[in-house]
């Protein structure tokens, strides 16, 4: 029964055509190379519904409970605003391809303008305290991390980088003071590669 449904599941994986490939492949925001995104698109695919070619939020949502031990729901939802860059309400392959490359990518600034968006909920070129606390309460909540007394919980990360970071003291996070907080101090950045134990 298993190798029925799998094989059901394959014979609805549709390949990407040559154009669409080589766009990908050329797209300077994306790091993946022809057999990588041949792969995700695989993987992107089973996910979708017969004739469905985007990602929903409640897919997105039910991807991410999958992989990891705690509820991830929440999480994935920043996760998919940050995605969806069109801001339409879905996530379409390429927005779905930049979005993994960005949020793995090795290059400084492109990862911290990924996390800057992350933490900045309203999406108002800002970062307050409560989207902050936000953001790492969701991360915790998803990793079932356990607040100890060094790295501290959600609100005593968000004050100490507001004191350290929040320059002219208006009670918000610019990217600018967002970017030299993240260079000086990495914790932020780490804790949305999803690892509470830096």
């Amino acid at each position: 029964m298993g190798n029925a449904k799998s094989l059901i599941m394959k014979s609805r994986i549709r390949k990407l055509n040559h154009d669409s490939l080589a766009a990908l492949e050329e797209n300077e925001d994306i790091d993946f190379n022809r057999h990588e995104i041949e792969e995700w698109y695989k993987e992107f695919q089973l996910h979708l519904d017969k004739g469905i070619t985007k990602l929903t939020v409640d897919v997105f949502k039910m991807i991410y409970n999958r992989v990891f031990e705690g509820d991830a729901s929440s999480f994935a939802h920043h996760l998919f605003r940050s995605f969806d860059t069109n801001g339409d309400g879905y996530v379409d392959f390429k927005e779905f391809l930049v979005g993994l490359s960005v949020s793995s990518s090795h290059n400084t600034d492109k990862k911290l303008k990924w996390a800057f968006k992350m933490y900045d909920i309203d999406g108002n070129g800002l970062i307050c305290k409560d989207e902050m606390i936000c953001v790492l309460k969701d991360i915790y909540k998803m990793t079932n991390a356990v607040v100890n007394g060094t790295l501290g919980g959600p609100e005593r990360i968000t004050d100490a980088f507001f004191e350290e970071f929040d320059l002219d003291r208006d009670g918000k996070i610019s990217f600018n003071e967002f970017k030299n907080g993240a260079l000086t101090d990495p914790l932020i950045i780490h804790l949305l590669e999803c690892d509470p134990d830096p």
